[in-house]
C-alpha cells in the first residue's frame, strides 16, 4: 500500500493535507507527505476541482496495481506447499463529490474502496475478489481551517513525516505484507493503519501560518466505519461506559478496545538557507473499556488482566536539499502495535513500546530512490494468553528496504523493491500462535516488481 513516485517528488498543497479542494500555493518543503484528501493511501494530490458557487462535481479516481515478486519466507519450509514467485493485482477507487456556496465554503465527501485482501465466501474463482470500505469522509472547510467527519485518518497520521513511504514499495507498509505469511509478517507500528482511519471520527486541521499547521481529532469508541452491532455488548459496542461483566470477561478484545481517544499535532515546514526542514509531533491519549468484574481467568489460568490507558508520543522529522531527503520517525508509549491498530492498549503490567524508522531518498525528474530501515520493540504477544507454563519475551521486529521507481508515462509508474524482515519474540511461537522454544525467530525477504496506474 504505497505511494508512487509522484507523490514523493510532487509538492503538495494545503488542500491535500486539510481534506479539501481549496486553492494554496504549494509547499515544496512537504514533498511526500501523506495526502489527507485521500488518506495515506490515496493518489497523489487532491483533484483540481473549482466549482462556481452553488454547485457541485462529482469524481472517480484510482489506481490499478500488478506485482511480480521473487520471495523467501521462513515459514515456507514447515509446509513446502509455497511458490518462490508470485503475481497479483489490486485495484482501489475514491469516489466522491465537491461543491461550493455561495459564500465561498468547500464541502464534499469521498469514499475509498479496495480489493479485499481477506476474501469472502467462495463464489466461482472470483469469490475472494471483493471489495471493501475502507474511508468514508465527509468534510467542510474554509479560510479557517478544515473540518472532517466519518472514517478519517487521524491528525498524527495525517501530518506525519519521515516515514519514507514515496517511492516505490519503500516501507512494510507495502506490497510484500500481501505476499508472504501473517507470520513472518513485520507489523508496521505508525498511525496509518486500519486501526486509526477505519473508525468514526472528529478533526479539525487548521490552515498553515507562517510554516505551522496543526491538528486535532476526537473518536468515541473503536468499532469501526458503519452503524456498530447493538449496544448490549460486544465488539462493536458503541458506547463509552461502563461494560456488562458477563460479555467482556470472555472477551480480552474487547477489553483493549481504546474509546474517548484524543489525538493532536503539530508541525513546521520551513527552511534554514538551502536545507528545508519539516518537524512534527504528536500525542494521543484514551481509555479502554473498563470492567469491574474482572474475575475470569486467562487460558494459562492466571487471573485475567486489564488494560492500561492508551497513551502515545509520536515524532517525525525530514531534511531536504534539492532531491534529496533524510530524517526518520518514531512512536513511543503505553501501547502495543499489532499492525492494523499503532494504539493497541497494553496490559497491565507489560511495559511500553518503542518503534523508528530512519531512512533517505532521492528524486531527479521521473526517478526516485529510496531506503530505510525499520525496527520496533513492544510486549507483542503475552503468555497468560496460552495454555501451560512459560513466559515470553519482549518482541523485536526490524525491517529494511531499498527500492527504486521510474515514472515511464503520465499516470503511470514502475517501481523494483528489496525488502527484508525479520520478528523475534522469545517463547512465542510464530507459526503456529502458541508457546513453544521453535518459531521464535521467522525471516522473510523479497524482490518485487510493480507497475501501477494511477488517474
Amino acid at each position: 500500500m504505497r505511494k508512487s513516485i509522484l507523490a514523493a517528488s510532487t509538492a503538495l498543497t494545503l488542500v491535500g493535507l486539510a481534506g479539501a479542494a481549496v486553492a494554496q500555493t504549494p509547499n515544496p518543503l512537504l514533498q511526500g507527505a501523506p495526502a489527507g484528501l485521500y488518506g495515506v493511501y490515496g493518489p497523489s494530490g487532491a483533484p483540481s476541482l473549482v466549482n462556481e458557487p452553488g454547485t457541485v462535481q462529482a469524481y472517480v479516481r484510482g489506481r490499478l496495481y500488478f506485482d511480480a515478486a521473487i520471495l523467501s519466507d521462513s515459514a515456507d519450509k514447515l509446509s513446502g506447499q509455497s511458490a518462490p514467485y508470485s503475481i497479483g493485482a489490486a485495484a482501489r477507487l475514491y469516489w466522491g463529490f465537491q461543491g461550493t456556496t455561495a459564500q465561498g465554503l468547500t464541502y464534499g465527501a469521498y469514499i475509498e474502496t479496495r480489493t479485499n485482501a481477506g476474501g469472502a465466501t467462495a463464489s466461482g474463482n472470483t469469490g475472494g475478489a471483493t471489495v471493501k470500505i475502507q474511508r468514508a469522509v465527509g468534510f467542510v472547510a474554509g479560510s479557517w481551517g478544515t473540518f472532517r467527519f466519518g472514517g478519517s485518518d487521524d491528525p498524527i497520521a495525517l501530518l506525519m513525516t519521515g516515514t519514507f513511504e514515496g517511492i516505490g514499495d519503500t516501507t512494510w507498509n507495502g506490497d510484500l505484507g500481501g505476499l508472504i505469511h501473517a507470520s513472518t509478517l513485520v507489523n508496521w507500528p505508525f498511525a496509518e493503519n486500519s486501526g486509526s482511519y477505519a473508525n468514526p471520527k472528529l478533526v479539525y486541521l487548521s490552515p498553515r501560518w507562517n510554516g505551522f499547521d496543526f491538528g486535532v481529532g476526537f473518536q468515541p469508541s473503536a468499532n469501526g466505519v458503519g452503524y456498530p452491532q447493538t449496544a448490549t455488548g460486544g465488539v462493536g459496542d458503541p458506547r463509552t461506559t461502563t461494560s456488562s461483566v458477563g460479555t467482556f470477561i470472555a472477551g480480552k478484545d474487547d477489553l483493549r478496545r481504546e474509546r474517548n481517544l484524543v489525538t493532536a499535532a503539530a508541525r513546521y515546514a520551513g527552511a534554514m538557507g538551502p536545507v528545508g526542514v519539516v518537524i512534527e509531533g504528536g500525542v494521543a491519549a484514551g481509555s479502554v473499556i473498563k470492567n469491574g468484574g474482572l474475575t475470569g481467568l486467562t487460558t494459562s489460568g492466571a487471573a485475567q488482566y486489564g488494560y492500561r490507558n492508551p497513551l502515545a508520543f509520536d515524532a517525525g522529522l525530514m531534511l531536504t536539499y534539492g532531491g534529496f531527503a533524510v530524517g526518520g520517525h518514531l512512536v513511543t508509549g503505553a501501547i502495543n502495535p499489532n499492525g492494523s491498530n499503532n494504539l493497541m492498549a497494553v496490559a497491565k503490567g507489560k511495559g511500553n513500546s518503542t518503534a523508528f524508522v530512519v531512512g533517505a531518498s532521492y528524486v531527479t525528474g521521473a526517478w526516485g530512490f529510496s531506503t530505510s530501515f525499520l525496527q520496533s520493540l513492544t510486549p507483542g504477544a503475552y503468555a497468560e494468553d496460552f495454555a501451560g507454563a512459560g513466559t515470553f519475551g519482549k518482541r523485536k521486529e526490524i525491517g529494511y528496504v531499498a527500492a527504486v521507481s521510474y515514472g515511464w508515462a503520465p499516470n503511470a509508474t514502475l517501481s523494483l523493491s528489496y525488502e527484508y524482515g525479520g520478528r523475534r519474540q522469545t517463547g512465542y511461537n510464530f507459526y503456529t500462535n502458541a508457546k513453544g522454544t521453535a518459531g521464535n525467530n521467522t525471516k522473510a525477504q523479497g524482490l518485487i516488481l510493480t507497475n501501477y496506474f494511477q488517474w
